[in-house]
């Protein structure tokens, strides 16, 4: 009797030593079957010397850009007004005229010279704008929100509750804030309240 007992008891052990195997060669199966999750690219990037789906082209900008901004201004023109009532004036492709600029004040420019600055606004606004979003964004995100931080300058983008909204992961509710910015010194502008309309529409639409 004594040696039946040790052999059920050894049998019971086998058994549950191959069960254990066996769940231990699914476990490391359905681990090795799981995809890996890439890590997130955050905010905006320069465009790479190596295209990527992710990343807008420089060409993508310019043309969604041009037909926000119209054609480009070769003179001088106003832009809008300061808090403080002081007349803006714009040039080229929508580039708004600093006040180490002056010249442009006066000058006409070549269309070349216009996209130079349309270039250089590029990178600097880009730039900027991969300081302070904070969560991945698709093509067309970066693109409404570009173009939005395009129109309404640093200051008023980087204190907006859009972006506040963004990065804390709310993109709906960043979407409906694209309304906020439709006005023209005080007063709703229509033109303004259709481009947030295409703006918050490019936003919401999946890639």
């Amino acid at each position: 009797m004594p040696s039946r007992k040790s052999s059920n008891g050894w049998s019971g052990g086998v058994v549950y030593a191959v069960g254990a195997l066996i769940l231990f060669v699914l476990f490391r199966l359905l681990k090795m079957k799981k995809p890996a999750i890439p890590k997130p690219t955050t905010g905006y990037r320069p465009t790479p010397l190596a295209p990527s789906k992710d990343v807008l082209t420089f060409d993508e900008i310019f043309k969604w850009i041009t037909a926000q901004e119209g054609p480009a201004s070769l003179k001088a023109v106003p832009d809008g007004k300061t808090k403080d009532g002081k007349q803006l004036f714009s040039i080229g492709i929508g580039h708004q005229i600093q006040p180490n600029e002056s010249r442009l004040l006066t000058e006409t420019i070549t269309e070349e010279e216009a996209l130079q600055l349309f270039k250089k606004d590029v990178d600097t606004i880009l730039a900027s704008m991969n300081k302070v979003i904070k969560v991945t964004l698709n093509k067309n995100q970066q693109l409404a929100l570009f173009s939005l931080r395009y129109n309404i300058g640093v200051d008023a983008f980087n204190k907006s509750s859009l972006l506040a909204e963004l990065n804390k992961g709310n993109y709906t509710g960043a979407a409906l804030k694209f309304a906020d910015w439709r006005l023209s010194e005080g007063k709703i502008s229509k033109g303004l309240q259709l481009r947030r309309e295409r703006e918050r529409i490019l936003f919401s639409k999946p890639v």
